[in-house]
């Protein structure tokens, strides 16, 4: 099975770097799973183990940023 490669698109920016970069990341990660589901062995497995990890801890964080710079954002709108 051939790996398909997620490509960074201009579509995909939010205008704030600091959000756009965890996105470029966790596309990078996800581009990483993918090219690493055909391969076989134990030393794949834990690699895979590992990005996969990295991956979901990544997201959680990056989702936990973006609720509290929405937070942050709806209490200046308040104010």
């Amino acid at each position: 099975m051939r790996a398909m490669k997620l490509a960074w698109a201009e579509d995909f920016e939010s205008g704030l770097d600091v959000f756009d970069d965890q996105h470029r990341l966790l596309v990078d990660l996800i581009n990483e799973l993918s090219s690493n589901l055909d391969a076989e062995g134990t030393e794949a497995a834990e690699h895979f183990h590992t990005v996969v990890t990295r991956t979901f801890e990544f997201a959680s964080n990056h989702f936990a940023d973006e609720e509290k710079m929405g937070y942050m954002h709806s209490e200046v709108g308040n104010q």
